[in-house]
């Protein structure tokens, strides 16, 4: 298969980074030598000798520190031999015997590899979701892309996207292989070249919105109560731009969060005809839209995000919320606006993505433009905050336990800061932070999200 090539590459990677000498050193010198010449029997692709040799490690010894690595490549030597089941097994067998292992992201890793191979995407996926070392994204990028766009039933590819909703490459690749179904041509258009702006009697505005307009239980089963209320404020919009003067003409396309229903949609005339869309509201419809714009030269508003990422480099693609990146260079300009020579800032930020590319884009631009490191970025997870919560509570006087005070201390000391970025939206994380302000002598300001 293709595909060994660029996971060959990717075990030498691992392997250089397997503990050698500090995690070995203990062992006895006989097995420490047969397990690095079945390492280089490996590394030379002679996978039956790197076997035999890994084998008498694994059965019948006393179980040591090597026994996992010795495990971990046996099981690779089994892959690259073409024995896929043994390698398979293998693999688990180091996950339930070795549950703490410290490589386990790279056993995950082989698993989902090993599923998709299978074309078990679900499963593969499912071993993939649960690899936690950021290092590995790019490689697990590219396996799921080059698996998933082997997938030629674009059905499959939905319930997938719909299994994991938030994973833009899934989204990408399913986009991708609808736009190819329906014989879109995204390539080799200059998006602005002779763009012209008419001012006309009226405007063709399009909504594609997952209305699900046939299903008889959408209001309680479907909890898209807010696409409704969307729906109405722009009918709202649209009055009283017509007490202006200003006539617009309403379409609105029920996508159903269907990437092959959206297709369809936009195979329909009338919607070349559209001097502005909206929507649609979710990953796996967003892309096929958004190339349609491009191509046809119409904007685009997506109306809820607010990742920069939706744009994509699209010029008529448009966020009708700020970015997160400008909502925090914004809140980093107000407070050097407000900053006095003794500024010293600190910055709190939660556990979702979106926090921590604020808190980093804050911290940015506020070094950038003092020279200044700040005093401390440090996360908070609703959990920790519940339980400092419920420290408080049981001492109603306001006198904290010294073993929650010195946590919270650790956690966040506001001593000497003269402004606090909280880069959160969680309520319990909000209301740990202004509990650790009330308690503070002299609190610092407050630089928080307009939706609190």
């Amino acid at each position: 298969m293709k595909l060994r090539c660029l996971c060959y590459t990717f075990c030498s990677l691992l392997v250089f980074v397997f503990p050698a000498s500090t995690t070995l050193a203990h062992v006895d010198k006989e097995q420490l030598k047969k397990y690095k010449k079945a390492k280089k029997y490996y590394f030379a692709s002679d996978y039956e000798s790197a076997k035999a040799i890994l084998l008498s490690l694994i059965d019948g010894g006393e179980k040591n520190t090597t026994t996992p690595y010795a495990l971990f490549y046996y099981a690779l030597s089994a892959y690259h031999n073409g024995e896929l089941s043994l390698a398979e097994d293998t693999f688990s067998t180091i996950l339930e015997e070795y549950p703490d292992w410290e490589q386990e992201d790279e056993v995950n890793y082989w698993l989902g590899q090993l599923r998709f191979e299978a074309e078990d995407y679900h499963t593969g996926l499912t071993w993939l979701a649960k690899i936690t070392n950021q290092k590995l994204g790019t490689a697990l990028e590219a396996m799921k892309v080059y698996f998933l766009r082997q997938v030629d039933n674009i059905r499959v590819l939905q319930n997938i996207a719909k299994q994991y909703p938030d994973d833009r490459t899934i989204a990408s690749v399913l986009s991708e292989k609808v736009a190819q179904h329906f014989c879109f041509d995204l390539q080799g258009y200059d998006s602005l070249k002779e763009t012209v702006s008419l001012k006309k009697d009226s405007y063709n505005v399009g909504i594609f919105f997952p209305f699900f307009i046939d299903d008889v239980d959408y209001e309680e089963e479907n909890n898209h109560l807010f696409v409704l209320a969307l729906y109405q404020g722009i009918k709202v919009a649209v009055t009283a731009l017509a007490h202006q003067g200003i006539k617009i003409n309403l379409f609105a396309y029920d996508t159903k969060k269907d990437p092959v229903v959206t297709a369809a949609l936009l195979e329909q005339e009338e919607v070349k005809g559209m001097d502005l869309m909206i929507g649609p509201l979710y990953a796996a419809t967003f892309p096929l839209v958004a190339d349609f714009a491009r191509i046809h030269r119409v904007n685009l508003f997506n109306p809820i995000s607010e990742n920069q990422d939706v744009v994509g480099g699209n010029s008529f693609v448009f966020l009708f919320k700020s970015s997160l990146e400008t909502q925090a260079r914004r809140a980093a300009e107000f407070t050097l606006q407000n900053a006095t020579k003794e500024f010293n800032v600190g910055i709190v930020y939660g556990t979702s993505e979106a926090d921590a590319i604020q808190a980093r884009t804050y911290k940015q631009y506020v070094e950038h433009h003092t020279g200044k490191a700040v005093a401390f970025m440090v996360p908070a997870t609703p959990e920790g905050a519940q339980a400092s919560l419920n420290e408080w509570e049981k001492h109603a006087e306001g006198v904290i336990g010294e073993a929650e005070e010195g946590a919270t201390k650790k956690l966040l000391s506001l001593e000497g800061l003269t402004h606090l970025y909280v880069a959160s939206k969680n309520e319990l994380i909000v209301a740990h932070v202004l509990r650790n302000v009330e308690l503070s002598k002299q609190p610092p300001c407050i630089i928080g999200h307009e939706s609190w």
